[in-house]
């Protein structure tokens, strides 16, 4: 190529200006700080119990002497014995329920694990201290299906529904069980909570019955609030894991409302939960997993609003408390309110239910509502009754909606590969074989015109350099006068260049959620040192290495793939592009600090494609055109 041709600016400025609005996009999303993977502690409960937590009566307030409760003319539901190992399995998970309050304790997901590798083994699969406890025991005030009476008058003799022992009946019907839970709380009313399990999948059933002997006609409209999901499993596998967060659906049946611990810092809040075309949803999610409920057409009407509000998460609590007295006696005073404030990282949502009680003789007022508690993937929700929480896993398989069938389609053929092959990190190379190979054409066109171009521009050469040399004092001008005559001998640069690099970016998009919130790629290994793709890879050193700790080699070898792809790019003369160029190369440098700490599954799919990318840049160079 002559050294003063002109050269085609469009592929590389569309490639920078893309680059520049990715690492945008990154910076922040890098804003949430990073925190260390969740710890599987033996204790349930932290050390210290946090001061002053959320709900708690503000320090220095006076003691109100209570009210003498008024005798009770019906009988309430005493001298029942406490019983918190009330246990029901399924194929899919193991329910700990205690009749205080009658409130789910812990749920533990069979086919999910706390540590990789973990479901390799046969005797580690079958320990439940191994299953992945979705739903676990924080806060004692917000265990989840705790239901709380909001107005019920200080001295009444009625019993409080979620600090009673209430009765239950084990039952099984066609071989699922059920529980229900029974209480009268000695002011006349009685209230009934039953669970009716399957036999797998991740759903289940929830009904709330209210009923009355009070002999009053008009009973009113009373507000209970009712615990949905009182925490979930925080999985903190990545830089960019998502923090558990309340989720309650929206208008529009492809968005949801999301309030992570940070937004819920300044205090609780409360949303509207409409919802057209499908049922309503509320509860949590976390990275890969989701605990909600949808009530039932006729149960719709009777749920207001959900709140939403921060609670300690005690894993969190343990884990970070341990790691800070790593060598110490005990922390700082600062030290240990940081630790509580942040200890407040997981999420309840507490939707509120308008009852308005039925009076003496009258049928149950029944809410029904339908459970999903499991991984957000398409599998797990295919049943009928799964429509409602879809939008759990389209949404983060394509934060952008029309670009959410690409991602399921990449879902889909890596799911083929991996079937066909066991490994999901072959897979993973595979699809980034097929991406090239489909745009494989179009990389050859943009070769042989950027060639025909070439060979139209040495023509014109002579031409070129009279009007450089006619205004040499004016570089505007020589450049209008440079492209009339091009125009005029029908001499355009090719445009495939850009073509090729934006029909790219929906496939980087896409590779970039699924690693993040695919439940099918969590815990799945490569080979060797990768043990999880859908975490960063750990190289097992016996040090920690100065200002990095941890080694992570995928992202480093991305580093260098990316600058050795750069290298093999022909050297522009052309002063801007050559700057362009040089700026270009500041970018895997960039990238090497924005990944570093992301899914191990992304930095293979970008060696790969890198490495595709030489072999091809080589390939065309040597073949001849036609």
């Amino acid at each position: 190529m002559d050294p003063q041709q002109p050269t085609d600016r469009r592929p590389a400025s569309a490639f920078v200006v893309f680059l520049i609005l990715m690492s945008g996009w990154f910076a922040l999303k890098t804003c949430r700080k990073e925190v260390a993977p969740q710890p599987q502690p033996a204790a349930m409960a932290p050390a210290e119990a946090p001061a002053n937590p959320q709900g708690a009566a503000p320090a220095g307030a006076t003691a109100t002497a209570p009210v003498p409760a008024a005798p009770s003319r019906y009988p309430a539901t005493k001298d029942v014995a406490l019983d918190d190992a009330i246990v029901v399995d399924t194929d899919s998970f193991r329910a700990r329920f205690s009749n205080h309050g009658a409130v789910l304790v812990e749920l533990l997901l069979k086919h999910y694990f706390r540590k990789p590798g973990d479901g390799d083994d046969e005797a580690k699969r079958a320990d439940p201290a191994n299953w992945l406890p979705l739903v676990m025991p924080h806060d004692p005030k917000a265990l989840t299906f705790r239901l709380i009476h909001n107005a019920r008058a200080a001295g009444s003799a009625a019993l409080p529904l979620d600090d009673a022992n209430w009765t239950v009946e084990r039952s099984d019907v066609g071989g699922a069980p059920r529980l229900i839970f029974k209480l009268d709380d000695g002011d006349g009313r009685h209230f009934e909570k039953e669970f009716a399990f399957r036999h797998d999948g991740y759903f289940f059933d929830v009904e709330l019955r209210f009923s009355s002997v009070r002999p009053d006609a008009a009973q009113g409209v009373s507000s209970y609030g009712f615990v949905a999901a009182g925490g979930i499993w925080n999985e903190h596998n990545s830089k960019w894991a998502k923090p558990p967060a309340a989720v309650i659906s929206a208008e529009s049946v492809d968005q949801v409302q999301l309030l992570d611990s940070k937004g819920l810092h300044d205090g609780p809040q409360s949303r509207a939960i409409r919802r057209e075309e499908l049922a309503p949803f509320f509860g949590a999610r976390s990275n890969f997993f989701g605990f909600v409920l949808s009530p039932d057409a006729a149960t719709t009407g009777y749920v207001d609003t959900v709140t939403c509000s921060r609670v300690l998460d005690p894993y969190r609590y343990a884990e970070e408390r341990e790691r800070r007295l790593a060598g110490r006696p005990e922390l700082t005073a600062e030290e240990t309110t940081a630790l509580r404030d942040e200890s407040y990282s997981n999420v309840r949502a507490e939707p509120f239910l308008k009852v308005p009680f039925p009076a003496a003789g009258a049928a149950p007022l029944a809410l029904r509502f339908t459970a999903f508690a499991g991984p957000r993937g398409p599998e797990a929700m295919a049943a009928p009754e799964g429509a409602p929480f879809r939008i759990l896993y389209e949404i983060e398989y394509g934060g952008w909606t029309s670009f959410r069938w690409i991602n399921r389609l990449l879902l889909g053929w890596m799911g083929l590969l991996e079937r066909l092959t066991g490994n999901w990190g072959v897979a993973i190379i595979l699809l980034t074989v097929t991406v090239k190979a489909l745009l494989f054409p179009l990389n050859r066109m943009q070769s042989r015109t950027m060639e025909q171009f070439q060979k139209k521009m040495k023509l014109l050469q002579p031409q070129i350099e009279e009007i450089k040399k006619r205004h040499k004092n004016n570089a505007q001008k020589a450049g209008l006068e440079q492209q009339k005559l091009m125009r005029e001998h029908g001499v355009r640069p090719p445009f495939f260049g850009c073509l090729v690099l934006f029909l790219q970016m929906p496939v980087w998009y896409g590779v970039f959620q699924i690693m993040s919130s695919a439940p099918s790629l969590r815990h799945q290994p490569f080979f060797g040192w990768i043990s999880d793709l859908s975490a960063p890879d750990v190289v097992p050193l016996p040090f920690q290495l100065p200002m990095i700790g941890t080694l992570h080699l995928l992202p480093i070898l991305m580093l260098v793939a990316w600058l050795l792809q750069n290298r093999m790019m022909p050297k522009p003369v052309d002063p801007q592009q050559a700057q362009m160029q040089k700026m270009m190369n500041f970018f895997p440098f960039i990238f090497l600090f924005m990944l570093y700490g992301y899914a191990s599954g992304q930095s293979l799919y970008m060696v790969t494609n890198s490495l595709l990318g030489m072999v091809q840049m080589k390939w065309l160079r040597v073949t001849p055109s036609n």
